[in-house]
């Protein structure tokens, strides 16, 4: 959850209402940390985070957690190598 804190800029107690709406939504039934555990968790767990990516990020959660991938990087990994030569273009007429 801190990871989702800080890939999204929330305060603790916003954390813990967004994670528990996507719960919600999903049907999933766990229990979600309040904001004090979150607090408490976060004093000595350091989340690291790319700071600056160029392009898109792809964000991917499943049942083994939060994954944040870089351009092109989840794709590569769902779907395997582009067939596509670097730097072909296509064109559009």
């Amino acid at each position: 959850m801190l990871t989702v804190k800080n890939v999204f800029h929330l305060p603790n107690r916003a954390t813990e209402g967004f994670v528990r709406s996507i719960f919600a939504m999903r049907k999933v039934n766990l229990p979600v940390p309040d904001h004090t555990t979150l607090s408490r968790r976060g004093k000595s767990l350091e989340v690291a985070l790319p700071k600056k990516v160029n392009g898109h990020v792809d964000i991917v959660m499943d049942s083994t957690g939060l994954k944040i991938y870089g351009e092109g990087e989840w794709k590569v990994r769902t779907h395997g190598k582009s067939k596509r030569a670097p730097g072909a273009s296509c064109i559009l007429g």
